[in-house]
This record gives C-alpha cells, structure tokens and sequence, in this order.
C-alpha cells in the first residue's frame, strides 16, 4: 500500500486539477452545497484518471506481492517463481509468468472494466 498509495493519489490530484474552473465558478453562482459539487463536478472529474490509477496499481500491486513471496514466502507463486528459476525450469517459470498475467487481467476485467464503464457511461467511448 505504501509503494501504490502515491501514484493513486498523484493521479487523483491531477484529475482535480484538471476540472474546469468555469464548472466551479458556475457551481458558485448556482450556490450548490459541497456535496453537489463533489458528486456532479469533483467525481466525474477524477474518474478518468482514479481508473488509470487503479488499472496501474493493481498490476503494481501483484508485482509486488509476488516480489514479497520470492523473498520470503515458503508458498505461493513468489516461491514458485523462485524454485522454478532455482531448477533452471523456464517453461514452468513462463506457466507462472502466465498465470500472473491472467490474474492481473482478470481483476482488471472483470472488476474495474465493468465498473468503468457504469461510471463513466456518460462519456462517449468510454
């Protein structure tokens, strides 16, 4: 969390950022409370890059989880990684690269594409 918490929120900060002023201005003239503005102007304007952030940071994190494991887990694929590497077993250690992959796309797959294009179903081509 240490190691993925700064991109998270570095991108976060620049989608803040990057929200037009005027809807801001507008929301001030309009008098809209904080809770409006957080949920139809700030949210909206930070779900493109918190989804970049989070696709990155799940791939960032499975690395280094398995990076945990080779350095001293007895189990897991970090300890596979290691043995198969130990006994010089390249397909075996391609099988594990393989099924890191499959992890990675599957948790973004099946949970954020879905959830991307729910919450930002407004956008054309999202």
């Amino acid at each position: 969390a240490l190691l993925i918490f700064p991109m998270v929120y570095a991108n976060t900060r620049a989608g803040i950022e990057a929200i037009d002023p005027g809807l801001l201005r507008m929301a001030r003239v309009y008098h809209a409370g904080r809770m409006q503005r957080l949920r139809h102007i700030y949210l909206p304007g930070i779900y493109p890059t918190l989804f970049a952030a989070l696709t990155l940071a799940t791939g960032m994190g499975i690395r280094i989880v398995v990076l945990a494991e080779v350095l001293g887990a007895a189990d897991g694929i970090g300890y596979a990684f290691s043995l198969t590497r130990t006994n010089m077993d390249t397909p075996a250690l391609f099988g594990w690269i393989v099924v890191c992959l499959f992890i990675g796309g599957g948790l973004n797959g099946m949970l954020f594409s879905p959830l991307k294009a729910h919450v930002l179903r407004w956008r054309e081509g999202a």
